[in-house]
């Protein structure tokens, strides 16, 4: 068994001019393909090549190099073709570079010749193109939904959303490093952020107790005034007197506040033992079936 590479889509580090190989010219050539004019950035006219790592793919399962050629289908004959030969002079094929911007995002990422054309990140799918000729033929605008292809890092971080036909590409690979073993606090952090889990404050006993190990003057002296305040309500509780003791609670829940603000208590909310269950039992499902999985996906098309 060989690893063969593939796609073979080329890019210059120096130039960004792109280059399709083809594996026997990476093969005997050494870089130095016929085809392609010399490094006008390089003093001594070599390209650097770098294999590019995003492709065209299709939710069917196809994967095509990210070209500038754009592929159609003649709609009488029913044979592919490749539109757009380019602004060049006559005899001549555009050299096309890739632009990929700042952002990091493919929307800003396009195809440039010197002769002014320019070509974004588009491409149809051969295989729905022959299989939705009658469709693409009557109703073009609509079937492209299902036909076009979309950029993708073949970094496996993306995923195509079946129920609302998007590819989700994620900016970070931050969802993906959450299902790491050693991250599992965090994962629990970002479900209970993302069900939006109400704040859980500990109970007055524990506040004291954290207040006074705070050993500042504003932390004890909200450590006492709460212990009085509950001493207090307690006494009205046990004299009966209801009205006094709903009084009270609003000045406790200052207290409790002021901790939380102030960051001498944790505010935030508690993971329920149901989805702590969840987390760790994650394992016995396949990937694709994993809820926990599934909701920061769900997450990724707000």
């Amino acid at each position: 068994m060989a690893y063969v590479p593939d796609p073979l889509m080329l890019t210059c580090r120096k130039c960004s001019v792109v280059h399709e190989a083809k594996l026997t010219e990476l093969a005997y050539d050494g870089g130095n393909f016929k085809n392609v004019s010399r490094c006008k950035e390089n003093s001594s006219g070599l390209h650097e090549w770098r294999q590019l790592d995003v492709v065209f793919a299709h939710w069917s399962g196809r994967v095509d190099p990210l070209s500038p050629f754009r592929k159609d289908i003649d709609t009488k004959s029913g044979k592919m073709t490749n539109q757009f030969p380019g602004r060049c002079d006559a005899g001549q094929v555009c050299e096309f570079k890739l632009h990929k911007g700042r952002s990091g995002k493919f929307r800003d990422w396009y195809f440039y010749c010197h002769c002014g054309e320019r070509r974004e990140l588009r491409q149809k799918d051969e295989n729905s193109l022959r299989w939705l000729l009658d469709r693409y033929t009557t109703d073009p605008g609509e079937t492209l939904r299902e036909i076009n292809m979309l950029p993708v890092s073949y970094r496996a971080n993306s995923l195509y959303y079946v129920q609302s036909e998007q590819m989700i590409s994620y900016e970070t690979t931050r969802h993906i490093d959450l299902m790491a073993d050693d991250k599992i606090a965090d994962l629990i952090s970002s479900l209970l952020d993302l069900y939006e889990y109400p704040s859980h404050i500990p109970g007055d006993d524990a506040i004291i107790k954290t207040l006074r190990a705070v050993n500042q003057p504003g932390a004890m002296e909200l450590a006492n005034g709460l212990q009085e305040t509950l001493k207090a309500q307690a006494t009205l509780e046990a004299s009966g007197v209801q009205d006094a003791v709903e009084m009270l609670k609003p000045k406790l829940d200052s207290y409790r506040e002021q901790a939380q603000v102030k960051g001498w208590i944790d505010g935030g909310p508690e993971a329920p033992e149901l989805l702590l269950r969840q987390v760790h039992e994650r394992s016995s499902f396949a990937r694709k079936f994993d809820p926990i999985r599934l909701g920061l996906e769900h997450q990724a098309l707000r």
